[in-house]
This record gives C-alpha cells, structure tokens and sequence, in this order.
C-alpha cells in the first residue's frame, strides 16, 4: 500500500514486551493506493474517522501521536 506523506508526527519511545528498546516514527499520509497485505510487523488495518480513533487507544504514547494528527488536521483544514 503506498500513500503521500504529510506532516511528521511526534515520535514515540518505549521498551516492548522481550525488553528491547523501540523508537516508533509517524507521519500524516493521503491518499492511499494499492492493496494492503499482512506482514510481519502489521497484521490488520482499519480505515477509521479521525474523531473514532481514540475509542481504540489503550497506550498513552498513541493518544499523543492522535492528538497531534488532529492539531494538523485542523491547521490545514
């Protein structure tokens, strides 16, 4: 699947679940094409409205990153 890039998004860091370090980089992104296959790292995808996504969030770190997903989205809107 490839998509534009927009906007970088705040980074997140944390330690996963075998105790490794993990840095986590994100970016806003339009217009999607091609088909999505799962891998390895990703195994599902789920295309929701911005204002939907945080009643699936259970990690402080991704509520960050959703809110400044927002404040870009409104800037630009």
């Amino acid at each position: 699947m490839r998509a534009k890039i927009g906007h970088e998004l705040p980074e997140t860091r944390y330690t996963d679940r075998k105790g490794r370090p993990k840095q986590v980089r994100y970016w806003s992104m339009h217009e999607p094409e091609g088909l999505f296959r799962p891998n390895g790292e990703v195994d599902e995808i789920r295309w929701l409205r911005l204002e939907r996504v945080g009643e699936l969030l259970t990690y402080e770190r991704d509520i960050t990153v959703v809110a400044a997903l927002q404040r870009v989205h409104a800037s630009v809107a």
